[in-house]
């Protein structure tokens, strides 16, 4: 993950602070250096949206498609033994028929599962995630003119069973690897 450093102190229009949200995947705030009239500091606020996100990356056309995929699957009655028959028994008599409907389904299944339409489908998905993880990146640190500040989700009082949404970690990893300057700060 990110350095757990203070953010350097000096221009504050050269500081970023990035939250991940809970109905949005960021939202990147920095002042502008300029006052309004009732003696204010000027913000510039930027937010990125998970429907954005999963629109970008095409996640949502492979969902649909892998959905339908085990939907094919079990139409044909394939998966059934597998999900009635479980292997986490110490029953002998469970686990051979786990066995058996597993060995009796998978011909099948891999001839539904693999299938190159798919594959080519998750390739493309995991290329456009990528670009969509460098335009986010550089939209939320201004193309890299802002040391960034992202809150580390340790405020989550108040957030019931909730935790954000996204690929929080990758895109850290990412700002790293791209040599961003970045630092984890706590909320």
């Amino acid at each position: 993950s990110l350095p757990k450093v203070p953010v350097p102190v000096g221009d504050e229009t050269k500081v970023a602070g990035v939250d991940p949200g809970y109905h949005n995947l960021y939202t990147a705030v920095r002042p502008t250096g300029e006052v309004d009239d009732n003696g204010e500091r000027i913000f510039d606020k930027r937010v990125v949206k998970k429907t954005w996100y999963d629109h970008k990356t095409g996640r949502k056309k492979m969902v649909k498609k892998s959905t339908r995929l085990t939907r094919t699957a079990q139409k044909k009655n394939l998966l059934d033994g597998v999900t009635n028959n479980t292997m986490k028994t110490v029953d002998l008599k469970k686990l051979i028929l786990a066995i058996t409907a597993r060995r009796d389904a998978y011909a099948s299944l891999y001839q539904v599962y693999d299938n190159r339409q798919k594959k080519k489908l998750k390739f493309a998905c995991r290329m456009k995630e990528e670009k969509t993880i460098d335009e986010l990146i550089k939209y939320i640190t201004w193309n890299g003119e802002v040391t960034v500040a992202i809150g580390d989700c340790s405020k989550t009082t108040g957030f019931r069973n909730s935790s954000p949404g996204g690929p929080l970690a990758k895109i850290e990893r990412k700002m790293i690897k791209l040599d961003y300057n970045a630092c984890e700060e706590n909320e």
